[in-house]
């Protein structure tokens, strides 16, 4: 008895060992602004594919993604950057990542008579529309001095808002 008990607790405690998740952080609006370099409501003008294949740099094991660029026309600016050349900016660009699940699913095919394996603790991934709103972005700048979402690229909708007018 004592041994399958045993074998019960390590079987547990191995499957435990290997699984991960990924649990987000919850921002508040004042920590995300306070720790914002740039703070703006934006129209989305342009989406671009920057042809750079990579894997997530946070997530483990790796997990493969596309980066994009976005291009966004300033309307209302809420927290400038100090460190930008311009203050005045009317453009700001995001880069960010979106999953690769086709490459993920080449990389990890299924076991014959099983589906497709799931991206499962993968994040969230940011997905802008055109012509929907603006968006409220809090952003922190790059050392090439486009911005990225503040938090992060795990979870980067956290630090991406889109705007409605109440009663639409």
């Amino acid at each position: 008895m004592r041994i399958r008990i045993a074998v019960a607790v390590c079987f547990v405690l191995a499957i435990a060992r290997g699984a991960s998740a990924q649990i987000g952080y919850l921002w508040t609006i004042d920590e995300l602004k306070a720790k914002a370099d740039l703070v703006v409501i934006a129209e989305l003008r342009a989406t671009n594919d920057t042809g750079r294949r990579t894997d997530h740099p946070k997530l483990r094991p790796a997990f493969p993604v596309i980066e994009m660029e976005s291009e966004f026309e300033v309307l209302t600016v809420l927290k400038s950057d100090a460190r930008a050349a311009s203050a005045a900016a009317t453009r700001v660009t995001l880069k960010y990542y979106r999953h690769d699940l086709d490459r993920w699913q080449r990389e990890h095919p299924p076991q014959p008579g099983l589906p497709p394996q799931g991206a499962i603790n993968s994040g969230s991934t940011l997905t802008f529309t055109s012509g929907h709103g603006p968006y409220l972005l809090f952003l922190a700048r790059r050392p090439d001095g486009a911005y990225e979402p503040l938090s992060g690229h795990t979870f980067p909708t956290d630090s991406v808002y889109r705007l409605e007018k109440s009663g639409s």
